[in-house]
């Protein structure tokens, strides 16, 4: 019986010797698993703060973006500008050929050109322009079937088939108030009115006429047709970002300068009528595009 307590005292003994020495070896395991997770959690709370941080500055940042691009802000209206236009304008004719009556006409001028400006907004709802347009158009024509002789002429020949066309070239210059009554961050939809300068040139491409039923081509040396008016103009816009669209009207004209056109109609028998042309544009409708800067 002593011996076989011995034996269990011995392997008792041998045992919690084995199973301390093993827990001392596991301890550190343990502990470094205790850091480790530790460290995992506090990785992950980092983590959740820095992705919430990021997302405030990410909000941040594109409040900020939309906020320095909002057309509600006065600056962001303001700027040089670069564009296009086209228009359709209304020419009135005038002709007197000597001994004949006049011949009144209107004909139209579809017209495209380069637009440069400068514009300035001084509030959220109110601004200025200036511009300056260079512009060329279609054929404006002079025709009639048959020229009239006025009653009091002694001896007149028929004279049919008159025709002179001429090239529009204008350059103008453009000062309008601006006022919009709607604006958000993108949008903005307005009106304008202003006063105006322009010149134009009516450059001549083509003269011809016959009389005497059509047997004999009468010659015709017009000369370019110049004249300059001060004119008034309003305006629908529309903005979409540095993007502007505009309808206009050109009314109001007032002749500043008006230059002798007077010219020679001369029959193949040699004989001269004193002729006078005048063009003047009575109205504009145009349709342009902007670029700011």
């Amino acid at each position: 019986m002593k011996k076989l307590y011995l034996s269990f005292s011995i392997v008792y003994f041998l045992s919690a010797f084995l199973y301390a020495q093993t827990q001392e070896e596991i301890k550190p395991i343990k502990e470094d698993g205790l850091k480790y997770k530790k460290n995992q959690n506090i990785k992950t709370a980092i983590l959740k703060e820095g992705d919430k941080k990021i997302e405030e500055l990410v909000k941040k940042a594109q409040e900020d973006e939309s906020k320095d691009t909002s057309l509600e802000d006065p600056k962001q209206k303001s700027g040089f500008l670069l564009g296009t236009g086209v228009s359709v304008a209304k020419l009135d004719v005038s002709q007197i050929v000597q001994t004949f009556e006049e011949l009144s006409k209107t004909t139209p001028s579809f017209e495209a050109g380069i637009i440069l400006g400068y514009q300035y907004y001084f509030s959220k709802y109110f601004g200025l322009r200036i511009s300056a347009t260079a512009k060329a158009g279609g054929e404006a024509k002079v025709k009639a079937v048959k020229l009239v002789p006025i009653p009091e002429a002694v001896k007149n020949p028929q004279i049919d088939d008159v025709l002179q066309t001429y090239i529009p070239v204008q350059a103008s210059g453009e000062f309008d108030f601006l006022f919009d009554f709607y604006t958000n961050q993108k949008h903005t939809v307005g009106m304008s009115l202003g006063l105006g300068y322009e010149a134009r040139w009516y450059i001549v491409q083509k003269a011809s006429a016959k009389f005497d039923g059509g047997l004999n081509t009468i010659t015709q040396k017009p000369n370019t047709i110049l004249d300059s008016a001060l004119f008034g103009n309003v305006g629908f816009h529309y903005y979409y970002g540095k993007h502007q669209f505009e309808l206009g009207y050109r009314f109001l004209k007032y002749d500043l300068y008006d230059k002798d056109n007077s010219w020679k109609l001369v029959t193949s028998g040699n004989t001269h009528y004193k002729t006078q042309t005048k063009l003047f544009m009575s109205g504009e409708l145009t349709l342009s595009y902007l670029y700011r800067f």
